[in-house]
């Protein structure tokens, strides 16, 4: 009897082969020879498909590097070689996890003393206050990203629209979870913003289709494009997401990129949707952002840092997807 093997590309999840990320995964076999046998017409390969800013001589920020290194190393952090106030937010991060040690089980939603941070930062930011325990740190934002849209996504029938121009990473997790993607086109007479036209027409494609869409992604500011959008833009998103029944997942990862924020200023779906509550509009929107600090803040994406945020979840699905979460490392 021959032994019949349980992973192949017709006997395994489908999804799998149905999933594709060639902008990191690019087979670079072929020049990579050429420059070890050197017949290359060039000296030196630099990896621009994607934002990477260390492995392109991108200098680190000191006070990151000595944090990390105060938290791993009591030795560093009780000598002269770091600052006083690097050692005191040391100190902090560390009072939050158990047996004040950065190597121990934390909590499954990250150490709460950063998560407190993270808090302080939203509500100054938006001017409404931000619970802590709304805050769930990951390892990068694309880690966010992945947790939320695999309770969302339920069968092939589940569409979620995303933005064209748009992230390729999206249509990657989408189609490994085996929903539906559904573009919506950004307008690009218009600075590529958002349409309510493109909207109304990817929910036309969904009824077409027979989909049930489930959520919009918002990208704010807009990967690749680099547009910022504007309150009305995000307004009219809330507004059509609440309409249709759709949770909004607001991907904001690069507001604190931009180079003319006096002309183009960030303002975040939560703030958005805040002050449309307080006129008694979309109540109750199902809303989830997300924030990385490997690109935006740090440009280290290597060492990876981020985390989602919510506002009107069902707290009986957030207990059980941390219970999910809390099957793999616990975050720091």
């Amino acid at each position: 009897m021959n032994y019949e093997k349980v992973l192949t590309q017709r006997t395994c999840y489908e999804g799998l082969f149905n999933t594709h990320f060639s902008m990191v995964n690019l087979d670079l076999s072929v020049p990579v020879q050429m420059l070890k046998n050197g017949t290359a017409p060039f000296k030196k390969l630099t990896r621009c498909n994607m934002g990477n800013p260390c492995g392109v001589g991108q200098k680190e920020i000191t006070v990151v590097r000595q944090l990390i290194a105060a938290c791993l190393s009591p030795e560093i952090r009780e000598s002269d070689l770091i600052p006083e106030d690097v050692k005191a937010r040391a100190n902090v991060i560390l009072s939050g996890c158990p047996g004040g040690n950065s190597g121990s089980y934390c909590a499954t939603e990250g150490i709460e003393p950063i998560r407190v941070g993270v808090a302080e930062y939203i509500t100054k930011r938006d001017g409404y206050k931000c619970d802590h325990n709304s805050i769930i740190l990951t390892n990068g934002a694309t880690e966010a990203i992945l947790s939320i849209l695999r309770p969302i996504i339920r069968s092939k029938y589940d569409a979620i629209l995303i933005p064209r121009p748009g992230f390729p990473m999206y249509n990657a997790a989408i189609s490994y979870y085996g929903g539906a993607e559904v573009s919506y086109d950004l307008d690009e007479d218009n600075n590529w913003g958002f349409s309510l036209a493109a909207l109304e027409s990817a929910l036309d494609e969904c009824k077409v289709r027979g989909l049930v869409p489930r959520c919009i992604v918002l990208t704010n500011p807009s990967n690749p494009t680099g547009t910022v959008q504007t309150y009305q833009d995000i307004q009219n998103i809330i507004e059509f997401a609440y309409k249709n029944s759709m949770m909004v997942i607001a991907d904001q990862v690069y507001q604190h990129n931009i180079y003319e924020v006096e002309s183009y200023p960030f303002i975040s779906c939560r703030k958005v949707m805040l002050d449309l509550n307080k006129q008694g509009k979309c109540q109750g929107l199902e809303l989830v952002s997300i924030n990385s600090v490997s690109k935006s803040c740090y440009g280290e994406c290597g060492r990876r840092g981020g985390y989602w945020q919510y506002e009107n979840l069902d707290q009986k699905v957030v207990s059980q997807l941390l219970d999910i979460v809390s099957l793999g490392a616990t975050k720091v």
